[in-house]
């Protein structure tokens, strides 16, 4: 799934596809970074889609990190 992080609005429809994905049992991978990298370089963390982890925890349980 991928998230237009520089589209700001699109955040919470973002957290609740993911918490949704979780709850039916999908595992699902996080990238905090702004964008891909060749990896050399790490790119500046964006944390704003971490509260999905939060609220995923809340609503399905354990999560594993």
């Amino acid at each position: 799934m991928f998230v237009a992080r520089t589209r700001r609005h699109q955040v919470a429809g973002a957290v609740a596809d993911i918490v949704k994905r979780v709850k039916d049992g999908l595992s699902v991978v996080l990238f905090a970074e702004d964008t891909s990298s060749d990896g050399n370089r790490v790119p500046p963390f964006r944390s704003a889609l971490l509260s999905a982890v939060e609220e995923a925890s809340a609503h399905a349980g354990n999560i594993v990190i």
